[in-house]
């Protein structure tokens, strides 16, 4: 039996508002979870954060269910293949934030409500020059809905990924958007996220290290 250990070093950097869409990073799969938001570039498991990983997925169907805290709870379910040269997948994500108790400004209760969040998302990847390029591109429809209101946007993460001899390299841009329906009475503007990782099995050892980058600027509204 071959163990691997892998080890992921995230850098976030973040300088952005509160929006109706905070539900759409977050995490809902268990490896994520495990690696605190990185292994974006381990082939074991693909969260569909970086299409061009399609590739190299190894598992055709993936199920993952996490609890947080406050009775949250996240899933998601994911299907990969592969058309001749074309690499495919289809993702969904949700997560139920419970139920609440609707009250009046004078405390009387009134009823309950539930909120949650879904992603629906589809993803390609292709080698573009020999095996060492990669090409990737992910989009899909985001749902948030709040009591009786709606919310919705339409998400694209293109991402590019170079295979070196001894190390990985891959940039993305996470969820690129654009706003369908929001809770505000303005229209919001989602900033992307820009991610950098490098990655690099040791030969000699069973072990795998990552490093990523994530930034988020803020976009004026």
């Amino acid at each position: 039996m071959n163990i691997k250990i892998l080890s992921s070093l995230v850098l976030i950097s973040m300088m952005s508002a509160q929006n109706a869409f905070s539900g759409l990073n977050t995490w809902t799969h268990g490896g994520t979870v495990g690696y605190s938001g990185g292994g974006y570039l381990f082939s074991f498991q693909n969260a569909f954060r970086n299409a061009a990983m399609l590739v190299d997925a190894e598992r055709s169907v993936q199920l993952s269910l996490v609890r947080y805290p406050a009775e949250i709870n996240a899933q998601s379910a994911i299907i990969n293949g592969k058309i001749k040269n074309h690499h495919l997948g289809f993702a969904m994500k949700n997560i139920n934030y419970g139920t609440f108790e609707s009250r009046t400004a004078d405390n009387v209760l009134t009823g309950s409500f539930s909120a949650n969040d879904t992603h629906i998302q589809i993803g390609y990847g292709r080698f573009i020059y020999k095996d060492k390029i990669i090409a990737g591109l992910n989009s899909g429809l985001f749902f948030s809905q709040l009591e009786k209101t709606n919310a919705s946007l339409i998400t694209m993460s293109p991402s590019a990924l170079l295979r070196a001899t001894h190390f990985t390299a891959a940039i993305a841009i996470e969820h690129y958007s654009m706003v369908l329906d929001s809770y505000t009475s303005y229209t919001e503007h989602l900033p992307p996220s820009l991610i950098f990782s490098l990655h690099r099995a040791l030969n000699r050892y069973p072990l795998e290290l990552e490093f990523s980058s994530v930034s988020t600027a803020e976009t004026d509204k």
